[in-house]
């Protein structure tokens, strides 16, 4: 049975969201994230508040899944590869787990007291997370064959989940931290997606296992 290695960016993402889980449970990056806050309080613009309110309103998680169900749906119908769904539902479906178990793991309380509503922990930024990943796994599994368009839709999805993230924080609805929690965390996810794809995309197909010799006899 061959064994399966894998890639070092998922170590270096999965290290580093343990790391930085730990260093927030502990409250060692408090004063970081207050310092933060306090930049963002002292230079807040109402206009730009509800601007980076409204994006991330209509970038919410939902609807972050249902971009990348619908994208990864349309791949696995038009090429006739279900396989390229069930990627898309590990990765919302590992992504969705981790984080909701995180959030009830270390009830991490909002920075402002405006949003009562908000029930639960805040640490990670399921916002910020579910932009990464979502979109990051549609980009990977729409560029198979198309190697030279990933690394630009690659970086449309990070500076995306980029401008998520500066939302989130300036509005005072997560810590700055809480958001480089989640970017380890998607990059973890995404290298398992690539190893993936890469892995699925390598191994040869039952005709391709076919002797030369068995194909010609089969000719004759």
């Amino acid at each position: 049975m061959r064994r399966v290695r894998l890639p070092w960016l998922f170590w270096l993402g999965l290290v580093l969201y343990v790391v930085i889980t730990i260093l927030v449970a502990a409250g060692v990056l408090n004063g970081l994230d207050r310092a933060v806050q306090r930049a963002c309080t002292h230079h807040r613009q109402d206009t730009i508040a509800a601007a980076a309110r409204h994006f991330t309103n209509v970038f919410s998680g939902a609807t972050d899944v249902a971009c990348l169900g619908v994208g990864a749906g349309a791949l696995a119908w038009w090429r006739r590869r279900p396989a390229i769904f069930v990627f898309a539902a590990l990765a919302t479906g590992g992504m969705s787990g981790i984080v909701g178990v995180t959030k009830a793991a270390v009830t991490r309380p909002l920075p402002s007291a405006v949003y009562t509503t908000h029930q639960g922990g805040v640490y990670p930024s399921g916002h910020t997370a579910a932009f990464l990943v979502c979109f990051g796994t549609l980009a990977l599994l729409a560029t198979t064959r198309h190697r030279r368009l990933r690394t630009p839709l690659l970086v449309t999805a990070v500076a995306g989940a980029v401008l998520v993230a500066a939302a989130m924080v300036y509005d005072s609805f997560h810590w700055l931290t809480d958001c480089i929690g989640s970017f380890a965390l998607g990059t973890a996810l995404l290298a398992l997606v690539q190893a993936g794809v890469s892995r699925r995309r390598a191994s040869p197909s039952p005709r391709a296992e076919t002797p030369p010799s068995d194909r010609t006899a089969r000719r004759r």
